[in-house]
């Protein structure tokens, strides 16, 4: 991870802090089929909470269907399934992936999917 994003996770806790709902999110990556982004919530407390949110765009605003790109959603949605993120629908045709995860843990989570994810998109 470059070091701009360690200090956007710092920042993130930060601002998880000095919240009153003690939970802050912020987008790292914005993609045309994807946003990945890292949050933060209950800082204050014992448990601290980690998390790496994943947000797939089904449908480009066009409203063209690409079969092509439906056939790898299902292939990624499969991936991050196995690899315990949780898998929800939208209204608005995305899916929310997410996963909660160490400290210690999340910029290793964060280059992985990353890297899974260019390699599905990035072409």
């Amino acid at each position: 991870m470059r070091k701009n994003k360690l200090v956007d996770i710092e920042s993130t806790i930060e601002k998880a802090k000095a919240l009153r709902q003690k939970e802050a999110y912020q987008i790292l990556d914005k993609k045309a089929n994807y946003v990945i982004g890292i949050g933060a919530k209950n800082i204050t407390s014992k448990t601290p909470s980690f998390f790496i949110e994943i947000i797939l765009i089904l449908c480009p605003k066009s409203g063209k269907l690409d079969l092509k790109i439906l056939e790898k959603w299902l292939l990624c949605l499969q991936k991050l399934y196995a690899l315990n993120y949780s898998l929800t629908c939208q209204e608005d045709n995305t899916i929310i992936c997410n996963i909660t995860i160490g400290r210690d843990k999340l910029e290793e989570e964060y280059k992985n999917v990353k890297s899974f994810l260019n390699q599905f998109f990035e072409e």
